[in-house]
């Protein structure tokens, strides 16, 4: 390598110098930034962004404790009232939407109910005529049908009543949203409505054991007379079923003034062929008032007093 000569150095020194006075230039911000870059740079120092902190004091009193807990304990009230206030109309759309369907299961009961009040007024006469043949043929071993006091008829309905709805409420723990005199009036009803229908099972099972005598001999006039004592008793049990129906019928009633028509108290008495003294109509009347006063049932209790399922009956 050749070394440079004394007179060639001071030519470069001065250009290295001359270098260097240039890189130490100072350029204005303006002219060495784009404009772009520029206006982004002022908007940052124009808008700076926000930091939130949590305080830096600490609290050094009673007083400054005592509200810190005043402030929790309010923010703690008002969330547990807010999810009260929507638990408070979700049960109340709940008890409204249940007893809009308990209405509806209750108006096809009623019907049932008026139903099965008019097919018991259709059928125990004629009850008390296919007794009446029985007896006859009793009386009168293999008497033509033209000598018998009428015609036997088997034809009836046995109503079963609906409690889908007022079941549902119960597995759905609904009903202890609702007054309980509600639930009580209702729970009863509902009681009433299922002796009824286990009534109503029982006739027909009693009519069934009819039919086996006729099976095995359809002619009536030819049954032996242990079979005539069967179907005589058989349908004298049969027509006091009818009468255990019209009696819940009655005590329906009594307690739900819309389930009519309905048999009264009288009527079924009359079935059975039983006259009931005025002393113990009386008296039973006197023990049933006692247990309604003492029953909390509003509605039971705005109802004319009358005899019960407990007493005379």
């Amino acid at each position: 390598m050749t070394e440079a000569t004394e007179e060639e150095m001071p030519e470069r020194q001065k250009a290295g110098e001359s270098d260097a006075a240039e890189k130490d230039v100072i350029v204005p911000l303006e002219e060495s930034m784009p404009e772009a870059a520029i206006g982004e740079a002022d908007k940052d120092e124009e808008e700076p962004m926000i930091e939130i902190h949590a305080p830096h004091e600490s609290i050094h009193t009673w007083k400054d404790i005592l509200i810190h807990i005043g402030v929790i304990t309010v923010g703690l009230l008002l969330a547990v009232g807010l999810e009260q206030v929507v638990e408070y109309f979700h049960h109340r759309h709940q008890v409204a939407e249940t007893r809009a369907a308990l209405d509806a299961e209750r108006q096809v009961n009623i019907h049932y109910f008026a139903t099965e009040t008019e097919e018991i007024h259709r059928i125990l006469p004629l009850l008390r005529t296919n007794l009446a043949v029985y007896q006859y043929l009793r009386e009168h071993p293999g008497a033509p049908a033209s000598k018998w006091p009428g015609e036997i008829h088997w034809l009836a309905i046995y109503p079963r009543y609906v409690d889908a709805v007022w079941k549902t409420a119960q597995a759905n723990d609904v009903l202890r949203y609702m007054p309980q005199a509600e639930v009580r009036h209702l729970s009863v009803l509902y009681d009433r409505l299922t002796l009824l229908t286990e009534a109503n099972q029982t006739a027909k099972q009693t009519k069934r054991e009819l039919f086996v005598n006729n099976i095995e001999e359809s002619d009536p006039a030819k049954l032996t007379s242990a079979q005539l004592d069967e179907q005589i008793r058989d349908t004298a049990r049969l027509i006091r079923d009818y009468s255990n129906c019209t009696n819940e019928q009655s005590n329906i009633n009594r307690a739900n003034p819309d389930f009519v028509p309905s048999p009264d108290i009288n009527e079924f008495y009359k079935i059975v062929n039983i006259t009931i003294p005025k002393h113990d109509y009386e008296v039973v009347l006197d023990e049933v008032k006692r247990m309604r006063t003492a029953d909390s049932l509003e509605e039971t209790e705005q109802q004319p007093v009358q005899p019960s399922g407990s007493g005379a009956k």
